[in-house]
């Protein structure tokens, strides 16, 4: 994961994609076994480079809270806080993606297409009056949570937050001030198990790395994987 600056004017916030899901099973949420060898090569990545928190967040699903568990060994035991949750993809695509007569597939890849779709209509279209989250709701609910976190932590510590790929997207995006597109960009790519680095000063958040998938390629290339 590289080597992480030891700063004392800043906070640092690692974000976490949860490791590889079940994906096709009938319980999507759960980790597969390749998803919990990646949560444990973190940790013993960690372990081997002397890397330190003071406190682990995740949000509230099987995969994230799992993830974190493996990783951290509950050394501090992580606080779960559902504004790191991920949007629901299904109902998501039941709202925003292909008519009825075109089933969800499968297949992983044209999983990715329909989904992303989806996420552009969701994007582009002004919020209705359903129960499903709005996309204005979900970017800010991130953003207002990794503020309030980091304006009560220490400048001198250090944070992990396992989450999603859209939590960590939506961040990214806001650091760099991209637009919907480019949160697109960011979602589609984001590894099981990576790493992205951000730093919180007296100017705000600052992106340091993205998407490291460093422990990862250590323990074994068959631990890279986007589904």
């Amino acid at each position: 994961m590289g080597d992480w600056i030891d700063g004392r004017d800043m906070t640092e916030v690692i974000l976490v994609r949860h490791g590889q899901a079940s994906f096709g099973s009938d319980h999507y949420d759960r980790l597969s076994d390749r998803g919990r060898l990646q949560a444990q090569a973190l940790k013993e990545h960690w372990q081997h480079i002397g890397w330190r928190f003071n406190q682990a967040y995740s949000g509230t699903l099987e995969r994230q809270v799992d993830t974190a568990r493996l990783a951290t060994e509950d050394s501090p035991r992580p606080v779960q806080d559902s504004a790191f949750n991920e949007y629901c993809a299904h109902t998501l695509l039941h709202h925003y993606g292909a008519p009825e007569h075109s089933p969800i597939t499968q297949n992983s890849r044209h999983f990715q297409l329909q989904l992303e779709q989806a996420l552009r209509n969701w994007i582009h279209t002004a919020p209705d009056t359903s129960s499903f989250e709005s996309w204005s709701h979900f970017n800010g609910r991130v953003h207002d949570r990794l503020h309030q976190i980091v304006q009560t932590a220490a400048f001198d510590e250090q944070l992990v937050i396992f989450t999603s790929a859209g939590v960590i997207a939506c961040a990214v995006a806001r650091v760099l001030h991209l637009d919907g597109e480019g949160f697109l960009a960011l979602n589609r790519r984001i590894y099981n198990a990576s790493a992205t680095h951000l730093t919180y000063g007296r100017s705000g958040f600052s992106l340091l790395g993205f998407n490291d998938v460093g422990a990862l390629r250590l323990a074994g290339p068959e631990l890279l994987t986007y589904r």
